[in-house]
């Protein structure tokens, strides 16, 4: 056998080895490509959304009466804006202002116009006694709480902490300290510690000690005191429109909607401000939320939020 015949067929033998393993190859690529092709035939794949948005929580559907309207109204409702006038705003859209729909009375966010149907306010009562509201003594500057009569002594906004008399805009709810009865009055706005107040749960104190705000029945003055357990120490407000007084935010137990309704002041209308978190005694886990797609108010689980913010601020 000579040496060029067996150059000749080691040759031959590694190109056929490398032939083979090269048609291995397509092969086995060919038959990954087959079987990842049928994946994507059995699999329902949605491709991923170009616009990202904030979760919003939804409502269990329920039957309810009011009937839901989700559209706002394209113009400002008639009548004139009242002088001075405030109203409530979302930290998540400062634009936008607290609203009553004229149809159902519905609560939702809507551009700011500043006429009646935007313009909030707040009675604050106590659950020691039905139908008394903190009240301006007219012609002074004494805090007591007296049957509530729908005037403008007895309206109230929170001017960041301060509670601004709206009928009296200078002035503010003042804790006069070194006075012998540590009485509660009204005073020229000042911003200092003892015109500041915050709600702990249902009990109103100031930023100057840990006393809470208390109502004597027996002369129904108001008046700072060591906290304790009884109602005379535990307060809400009821939170109205300009255009509808005689309605008052109310929260829904069945479906967790906020809407204007006449005023009855059971638990599910008795609110306070946590911070700027809106709760009620119906449910205080839960707070106000502005739904960013219908722009509808509704109650939430309190999660601290911008949506759950909400501040008064003038129109």
């Amino acid at each position: 056998m000579s040496f060029l015949w067996i150059l000749t067929s080691v040759l031959v033998f590694e190109l056929s080895v490398k032939c083979f393993a090269k048609e291995k190859q397509h092969i086995d690529l060919e038959s990954f490509e087959n079987a990842f092709s049928t994946m994507l035939s059995s699999k329902d794949i949605t491709p991923p959304p170009t616009t990202l948005h904030e979760h919003v929580p939804t409502m269990a559907p329920a039957t309810y009466s009011p009937t839901r309207i989700t559209s706002a109204p394209t113009s400002a409702p008639t009548g004139s804006p009242v002088s001075a006038p405030w109203t409530l705003r979302s930290r998540y859209n400062g634009s936008l202002c607290c609203d009553v729909h004229p149809a159902d009375k519905n609560a939702y966010l809507h551009s700011c116009h500043g006429f009646e149907s935007q313009q909030f306010y707040f009675e604050l009562h106590t659950n020691n006694v039905s139908g008394k509201c903190l009240e301006k003594v007219s012609g002074g500057d004494n805090a007591h709480l007296v049957p509530c009569n729908d005037t403008s002594l007895q309206w109230f906004v929170f001017d960041g902490e301060q509670i601004r008399l709206l009928g009296e805009q200078n002035l503010c709810l003042d804790y006069a300290y070194a006075s012998v009865g540590k009485n509660l009055r009204f005073f020229q706005c000042l911003n200092t510690s003892n015109q500041r107040f915050w709600f702990d749960g249902e009990f109103l104190k100031t930023c100057h000690d840990d006393l809470c705000a208390d109502y004597h029945p027996g002369t129904h003055n108001f008046y700072m005191h060591p906290c304790h357990t009884g109602n005379n120490q535990h307060f809400f407000v009821a939170l109205k429109s300009l255009a509808y007084p005689n309605l008052c935010l109310d929260y829904n137990l069945l479906n967790g909607n906020l809407y204007m309704y006449t005023c009855h002041l059971a638990t599910n209308q008795q609110f306070w401000f946590q911070d700027e978190s809106l709760r009620t005694r119906a449910n205080s886990s839960m707070c106000a939320q502005h739904d960013s797609t219908s722009n509808d108010l509704r109650k939430t689980p309190c999660n601290d939020i911008p949506n759950q913010c909400f501040y008064f601020t003038p129109v």
